[in-house]
């Protein structure tokens, strides 16, 4: 049987389209779930965004929204610390092998 893979990214701290995402794939029965990045940006709900990502199992990289979050964010604040944490515990490449298949994850950060 082969693997599914579902490929997500661009969620922009909304947790709505993403949550819908996640259960498109579970319904198809995706094995493998990847967020090529873009967690943070133009939406207000990041927590509830990451909680999502985390809950699933999804893997993910840093995107450039990412990178600029975490870089103006820092320490600031309790609730927001657990989001950099998360943010600065992803790497920028992820390399997978699936049946056999090597694939790799790379975003594109512009300045």
């Amino acid at each position: 049987m082969t693997q599914k893979i579902g490929l997500i990214s661009d969620v922009h701290a909304t947790p709505s389209p993403l949550k819908e995402a996640l259960s498109i794939f579970q319904e198809q029965g995706v094995g493998t779930v990847v967020c090529a990045g873009d967690i943070a940006g133009y939406g207000e709900e990041l927590a509830q965004t990451v909680e999502l990502l985390v809950e699933s199992g999804c893997q993910s990289i840093l995107g450039n929204h990412d990178a600029w979050y975490f870089e103006r964010q820092g320490d600031k604040g309790d609730k927001k610390a657990g989001i950099v944490r998360f943010l600065s515990n992803l790497p920028r490449v992820l390399k997978l092998t699936i049946e056999g298949k090597k694939i790799y994850f790379v975003p594109l950060l512009s300045g």
